[in-house]
């Protein structure tokens, strides 16, 4: 059985970022073999760059373009053992055509390819468990020094302990690591707990805690032990799903995601400098959002929605708020 979608996508946050997406898919499903292509096409406009003062120093605006695309299949071996693969690449680009005045905007151009295993096996009709593994290679091909690597080993463990409620936890280790040799990446430990609880068949609850240890070693890139920045994430949301008809679903969600940063280095050249160590970075950031989704056929939808987003810290340069406000529609074909 061959599934189709096409999906067109508008936002815009308020006094930074206009966006447009397109997005096209198509999923044919057989009994044991599903396999599915994909395309995203991603237009933007920023409007505030003063945190990218490379790519516009008059802080005016900054067009790019995005193309994203992937294919994948997963095989259900037997009925408690599935296998899945993905390969994607990203284009993501600054065309000089569409940035007049901005020097050097094309070596931001970067192109991204990556590969995906996933292993998913249920050893009860209550229990099922997924260990995966990620590759992505970045590589800025007009001149950019910073291409980079990621592998990242996941697994996640996820159980229904009442026929109402569902408990999930996930822990993954990320390493990031630059091409350039003078410049180290970071490394990082991720683990994540979700419950899940249906209040009844029309309202559904979800409420997650995350924690996120990272260390940063690129400062050595420019001097050796010349310092590091170590980073822990903590964030907490939940999320209220409400049928109120069966063409017409209203979602509400909440978070907070508070990152702290200790910052030290060695002064270089210096003997017996020590360790200087630099005043802990805190960021805090709350949002909240609502989304409205309406099948207004047997074959299209309509999804609006809203997100405030309000980060405080004690970098004046990194305090902001804001306001998105997306519409999407989507037909599917087959």
């Amino acid at each position: 059985m061959l599934d189709a979608g096409i999906e067109g996508k508008s936002g815009v946050e308020f006094e930074d970022l206009l966006r447009q997406d397109l997005d096209a898919r198509a999923l044919w499903r057989g009994e044991k073999l599903t396999m599915h292509v994909e395309n995203r096409f991603q237009p933007r406009t920023k409007f505030s760059t003063q945190d990218r003062a490379d790519l516009n120093s008059e802080g005016n605006h900054v067009n790019s373009l995005t193309d994203q695309a992937g294919a994948g299949f997963g095989y259900q071996w037997n009925p408690k053992l599935r296998f899945d693969f993905r390969y994607g690449f990203e284009y993501h680009l600054y065309p000089i055509e569409m940035n007049e005045g901005l020097r050097g905007v094309d070596s931001n151009n970067v192109r991204t390819e990556s590969y995906s295993y996933g292993i998913t096996y249920d050893p009860s009709p209550k229990t099922r468990l997924k260990l995966g593994y990620l590759n992505e290679d970045a590589d800025y091909f007009e001149g950019g020094v910073f291409a980079s690597q990621v592998h990242e080993v996941s697994g996640e463990l996820l159980m229904r302990i009442t026929p109402k409620t569902a408990i999930s936890q996930s822990l993954a280790y990320q390493y990031f690591d630059y091409s350039w040799d003078r410049l180290l990446g970071n490394e990082g430990l991720r683990y994540r707990m979700a419950v899940d609880y249906k209040i009844n068949p029309k309202i559904r609850l979800t409420g997650y805690l995350m924690r996120e240890l990272r260390e940063d070693l690129s400062l050595r890139g420019f001097a050796d032990d010349s310092g590091s920045v170590l980073k822990l994430e903590r964030s907490a949301g939940a999320r209220l799903d409400a049928f109120l008809s069966p063409s017409v679903r209203l979602a509400l969600d909440a978070r907070l995601v508070a990152d702290e940063s200790e910052r030290s280095f060695f002064l270089p050249g210096i003997p017996g400098s020590g360790q200087t160590i630099l005043e802990p970075l805190t960021e805090d950031e709350y949002s909240w959002g609502a989304y409205l989704n309406w099948k207004f056929m047997l074959n299209a939808d309509w999804f609006l929605g809203y997100r405030y987003i309000n980060r405080i810290s004690n970098d004046a340069g990194k305090e902001h708020q804001n306001h998105q406000i997306r519409s999407s529609v989507r037909w599917l074909f087959g």
